[in-house]
């Protein structure tokens, strides 16, 4: 059984311990110590990573009552070593955790919503919730939770009997078997945890509600706390700084200029579709009812506007036209309409160039691979 100083502390950061057992198992080197502050993967977040004597804490696994920490270098069994967790990232792992704690709260004391899933990854944080919400409530809860950070409110570590237990209101995800750990902050929640928290609400330094989005039935939100929140501030900060200086227009009249763009590049693309659609009927205008095949290469042109443009001419000569838009070096996007020997005509194209897509007599339509010079040399072949 390994002593776990973290229930008890969570801001203690160097100890000392003894080596009970060393194993390799899964191609790396596991220690066993009697007493650990090493927190292991759970509750939805990483472990713990640090030193442990002259090696590196890479992980943490819970194994019944002990816990195991692999390490990059071999470590001697019996021996007495220091230890050392790294500040940063229990420090972020207590904000994100602890902050979850207090939005699950206010979601279930303001709304009766429960907390049905939580995540602490590298650089997401997400929390389940068991309903849908509007964007007001959530930034309702963002401020409720914010007050309670401001409020530096007492986080206590509690371990009840079970008859004390049986009295007591609290959240939890699903049974637990064994003795129960709550973490309590007070007058705001009480909650079945295994990790470490803040001592008081104050270090978690402040809560970002970012998105909420519908998932399984309920809510998923995105959020950030503490320095995490602070860096995603700074990166945003840094990007209106730079759309900014790219519209030449201040920070508060960006939403006004893209609004702006967006209605021109509308207009735009309008303006360039109809003169498209008139390039096209111009082209087909040109050409003549006795006209024989056509081969035709358009710059810019759609799939479906060289399924126009190739149909009306085949239609209006009766003949084979095979329309191309592209170049030699990505590639063309081709209508192919042949109303007089497509079955003969798509064969020979489909060996002679591979190309991607289908359709259906008399049309075949898609993207290849080739020359502008070779696929001319091939409607030529094919009209001798």
């Amino acid at each position: 059984m390994t002593k776990r100083l973290f229930d008890t502390d969570s801001h203690l950061l160097e100890f000392e311990a003894r080596v009970l057992d060393v194993r390799e198992r899964d191609g790396g080197v596991w220690v066993l110590l009697d007493q650990t502050a090493f927190a292991p993967e759970a509750g939805g977040q990483p472990s713990d990573i640090g030193t442990l004597g002259g090696a590196n804490v890479l992980d943490v696994r819970e194994d019944g009552e002990e816990l195991w920490h692999l390490v990059d270098k071999e470590i001697v069994s019996n021996e007495t070593v220091c230890c050392k967790i790294d500040y940063f990232r229990r420090l972020r792992h207590l904000q994100n955790h602890t902050g979850e704690h207090i939005v699950t709260g206010l979601f279930h004391r303001e709304y009766g919503l429960n907390n049905v899933g939580f995540h602490l990854g590298h650089e997401d944080v997400t929390l389940d919730l068991d309903g849908c919400i509007e964007m007001s409530t959530l930034r309702h809860i963002e401020h409720l939770a914010n007050v309670a950070v401001a409020e530096n409110r007492k986080v206590n570590i509690l371990y009840p009997s079970d008859g004390e237990l049986a009295t007591l209101s609290y959240r939890a995800k699903g049974e637990i078997a064994g003795r129960v750990r709550l973490v309590e902050i007070e007058g705001l929640d009480l909650c079945a945890c295994c990790v470490p928290h803040v001592k008081y609400t104050g270090e978690v330094g402040g809560i970002r509600l970012l998105s909420a989005m519908r998932y399984k039935g309920g809510t998923r939100i995105h959020m950030k706390c503490g320095l995490d929140a602070i860096a995603h501030s700074n990166i945003q900060d840094d990007r209106e700084s730079e759309l900014s200086q790219l519209l030449s227009l201040p920070p508060e009249r960006l939403v006004e200029g893209v609004r702006k763009m967006a209605d021109d590049l509308g207009v735009a693309k309008y303006r360039i579709v109809q003169m498209k659609r008139e390039r096209i009927c111009s082209l087909i205008d040109s050409f003549e009812t006795k006209t024989e095949q056509v081969c035709l290469f358009e710059s810019e042109l759609e799939v479906n506007e060289l399924r126009v443009l190739a149909t009306g001419i085949a239609e209006k000569t009766g003949q084979l036209c095979a329309a191309f838009s592209g170049d030699d070096v990505g590639g063309y996007r081709f209508v192919l309409v042949d109303p007089l020997a497509f079955a003969e005509t798509a064969a020979r194209f489909r060996a002679a160039f591979l190309p991607k897509g289908g359709g259906k007599p008399p049309v075949l339509q898609g993207t290849v691979e080739a020359t502008e010079q070779n696929l001319r040399a091939f409607f030529e072949i094919e009209h001798a």
